[in-house]
């Protein structure tokens, strides 16, 4: 848990801000599980479920969403930074 927030308050640094299509509950989720903004659990998504290993899953987009789709291609670098830095707080 602390990884996903930590992904998520970097993200939020960038301006990016949670998906409403997730905050809908939908695809199971148990609803948000932390003061950071966009952190759900999923207790039953195979890529989490079938790890012998932590594992966070980001999603940045939903490319169903043509604008969200546009955003994350314009903006994948400085995506991949705050990713990149919120898993080095985590495991710093």
């Amino acid at each position: 848990m602390q990884c996903a927030d930590q992904i998520a308050k970097a993200l939020s640094r960038t301006g990016r801000s949670p998906s409403q299509f997730h905050e809908n509950r939908v695809f199971f989720a148990s609803g948000p599980i932390s003061s950071a903004p966009g952190v759900f659990r999923h207790d039953n998504l195979f890529v989490l479920r079938n790890t012998t290993v932590p594992a966070v899953l980001v999603e940045v987009a939903v490319i169903a969403n043509p604008v969200d789709e546009q955003q994350a291609l314009r903006n994948r670098r400085e995506i991949v930074k705050a990713i990149s830095n919120g898993v080095q707080r985590c495991v710093s």
